[in-house]
């Protein structure tokens, strides 16, 4: 059975074209070389041989009689390996040989004594080969706990495929020595034998997006104590579950931990809940779970959901005195917020099980908290705690009480607490923070097409004559990393070269910040920039101001003050991602398509043990004579063999169909490709299809794109 990768190719896709390569392998070598062998075996008849040391294995050829090969190994068991002859530089140990039984009629000649003895591997199984050492983790993520080692030449049985990021392994079927199941990274290892059909859907945690709760409701006042939660999952992938959690503190300390089986997007208590209470809840999904030796449960957890709250009722009739919790009576608080403190929260308790409609809170210098008020809040809500959204003075004494309130009226305040504001260190530095991202605007290229003033498509804004995005970062666009963000003493433009951030440049999610102390400053961004020219160009600023360099004043008012959205949009006006509808020709009409063209391929695989492939991008030409026309790649795209390069195409009504199809190497491959032009815009073509490269023992299909500028 050949290997999941197969030995004899490499495969490279142009236009989800598969074109092998085998001289370009970079797989690595056997595990090892044996030196030339001088134990000859000679069949005195015709013998099986087989891929495998095992008569369930599949077969490889028929040795006749009078043909010999070189031995370079044996199996305690009693088979004979020989080398194939063949290319198979993926394979190591005893899958690089071929096997006969001792049992066969056969002659040896030769030094046969000091033959290498190889673990047999049992036929039917995938395995995985380890090209490098790596580790064996719990779960499938890096974060989880490693529970074993495994060395280059070490063997596993693979019992589950995620894509080509993670295998599942059983390191008691090999050669390892060891017990026990995990996952292995899928940059580590080869595989062989039959292992197409291990692939699942299992989520993969970084691709992964969180629930979304949908009942309780946020702020929901429920008259049942047992309620059933439900939320929704985005992603489409296999999971083992959900864990919900429900908690009487946002921060989800001290919870209640339950678990729903996937499918299911439910889950209810088998206990009460207490009544009239404040819960706060959240859903995790779970990848992966695994029972360790002292029988407890060790979870891989996908992205939490949001957490939200609700009450149980019932609501109250009469009303008493609440209860204060924090600040207890003293206690010293921060006043405002810095970037070492936090506003005070403010806690009290109901002492009966049900529930007011809201609570008045008051806050007051004076000891019987009269007026003049500093904070007359009411929460609308029947929540028991506040974080106040105003700046206190520092070194100042205040006092605080709350009532409950319902349609019959207010009730009776709580006893009087006061509490003491700190004073803030003058010499605290305050911080300027933001994010810099590609703001993306989905619009056909070339934009220059597009007529002043018509409608902008998604994301964008007309600007000095040009579409631009629109200067929002919104759901779904990314922040850019590696750029440098300055920060100049004194407003914009900066008189001088600023100080680089504090963070350096922007991490992987776009993100930087700067140390300063008060004052006001210049943060700006030079895409010319030799640091940022290569990641930022060619493109436009859209925001905070469409003009490079990009630059904006701000101010850091007082100590320890967070000025944290001072954020730069980067739009990448030729990068060629129109994900919009399709503005199709005129029915009946015949696009112009003869000339040069610029074309951008972009492949993703969709079944199939293949890897991925780059995008290319390079010259294309086409001639189009009557209904039909024919497509050459050119410089840029790299076609093994060249015909993969060529393409023919027809023409029906509006419709533009180009296609190829031929042998990609000498063991029966074969691609084929067909693919729908459609135009985008005058002289913008995008063309979708698929792709298939069929082998004897394979089968990988591709989705792929191409977009045409000229």
């Amino acid at each position: 059975m050949k290997n999941c990768k197969s030995p004899y190719i490499n495969l490279i896709i142009l236009l989800v074209i598969l074109i092998i390569s085998l001289s370009s392998c970079n797989f690595p070598s056997p595990l090892t070389e044996t030196p030339g062998s001088t134990c000859e075996l000679v069949a005195n008849s015709d013998i099986t041989t087989y891929y495998r040391p095992s008569f369930d294995a599949d077969v490889f050829s028929t040795l006749e009689q009078g043909e010999s090969v070189l031995l370079e190994g044996r199996t305690a068991d009693g088979w004979l390996g020989f080398d194939p002859g063949v290319s198979q530089a993926p394979n190591l140990g005893p899958f690089r040989l071929r096997w006969i039984n001792e049992n066969e009629d056969f002659t040896l000649q030769g030094e046969c004594d000091d033959l290498t003895e190889f673990w047999a591997p049992p036929a039917g199984i995938c395995f995985s080969m380890q090209w490098v050492e790596a580790n064996v983790y719990e779960g499938p993520d890096t974060s989880s706990e490693v529970i074993a080692t495994l060395s280059q030449g070490d063997f596993a049985e693979v019992l589950e495929r995620i894509a080509d990021d993670w295998a599942k392994v059983d390191l008691s079927v090999g050669n390892t020595g060891l017990d026990g199941i995990g996952w292995i990274e899928g940059d580590t290892f080869e595989l062989n034998g039959p292992c197409n059909d291990l692939y699942s859907s299992r989520c993969i945690l970084d691709e992964m997006l969180p629930p979304s709760l949908s009942s309780p409701q946020d702020d929901e006042i429920l008259d049942t104590l047992q309620p059933l939660f439900s939320w929704t999952d985005p992603n489409d992938c296999q999971l083992e579950g959900y864990a919900v959690g429900v908690s009487l503190n946002p921060d989800m300390e001290q919870q209640l931990f339950g678990e729903s089986e996937y499918p299911e997007l439910t889950w209810q208590p088998s206990e009460p809940l207490s009544p009239g209470t404040q819960y706060w809840w959240t859903v995790q999904p779970i990848i992966s779970s695994t029972e360790d030796s002292d029988g407890s449960t060790h979870y891989i957890f996908g992205p939490a959901s949001e957490v939200q709250s609700f009450f149980t009722g019932p609501l109250c009739d009469e009303l008493v005195a609440p209860e204060l919790v924090q600040p207890a009576d003293g206690e010293q608080v921060d006043p405002r917020e810095t970037i070492e403190t936090e506003r005070p929260t403010f806690i009290w308790d109901y002492p009966d099980a049900c529930l007011p409609d809201m609570y008045q809170l008051t806050i007051s210098k004076t000891p019987d908290v009269g007026p003049p008020l500093t904070m007359d809040y009411y929460t609308e809500s029947p929540t028991t705690r506040w974080q106040i959204d105003i700046d206190l003075e520092e070194n100042t004494e205040y006092y605080w009480h709350a009532r409950a309130i319902n349609g019959n009226g207010a009730g009776p305040f709580s006893e009087v607490r006061s509490f003491v504001t700190s004073e803030i260190d003058p010499n605290m530095p305050g911080v300027i923070a933001g994010v810099v991202w590609d703001d993306t605007c989905a619009n056909p290229f070339p934009r220059d097409d597009y007529p002043e003033g018509s409608v902008p498509p998604p994301g964008c804004i007309w600007y000095s004559g040009i579409i631009l995005g629109d200067g929002v970062m919104g759901t779904g666009e990314n922040g850019i990393s590696g750029v440098t963000v300055r920060i100049a003493s004194g407003e914009c433009p900066p008189e001088s070269e600023g100080s680089i951030a504090s963070s350096g440049p922007t991490d992987e999610e776009g993100q930087y910040y700067y140390y300063t102390p008060a004052g006001t400053y210049c943060v700006y961004v030079d895409a010319a920039e030799e640091a940022n020219s290569g990641i930022l160009q060619p493109g436009t600023w859209s925001s905070p101001n469409p003009d490079a360099p990009s630059w904006t004043t701000v101010t850091i008012e007082e100590a320890g003050q967070i000025l944290e959205d001072v954020s730069f949009g980067w739009d990448y006006r030729l990068k060629p991602e129109y994900k919009g509808p399709a503005a199709t020709a005129e029915p009946g009409t015949k696009l112009g398509l003869t000339g040069s063209w610029t074309g951008t391929l972009i492949q993703e695989l969709q079944s199939g043990i293949c890897g991925p492939m780059p995008s290319q991008q390079g010259d294309v030409q086409i001639i189009q004579t009557g209904d039909t026309f024919t497509m050459q790649f050119g410089v840029g795209f790299a076609c093994d063999p060249a015909e993969a390069c060529f393409f023919t195409g027809t023409i029906d009504g509006d419709t533009y169909t180009a296609m190829n199809l031929g042998f990609a190497d000498d063991e029966g491959g074969v691609y084929e490709t067909s693919l729908i032009m459609v135009p985008m815009a005058p002289n913008v073509v995008q063309a979708s299809g698929s792709s298939t490269y069929t082998h004897p023992d394979m089968e990988c299909e591709w989705v792929t794109s191409l977009i045409l500028t000229r």
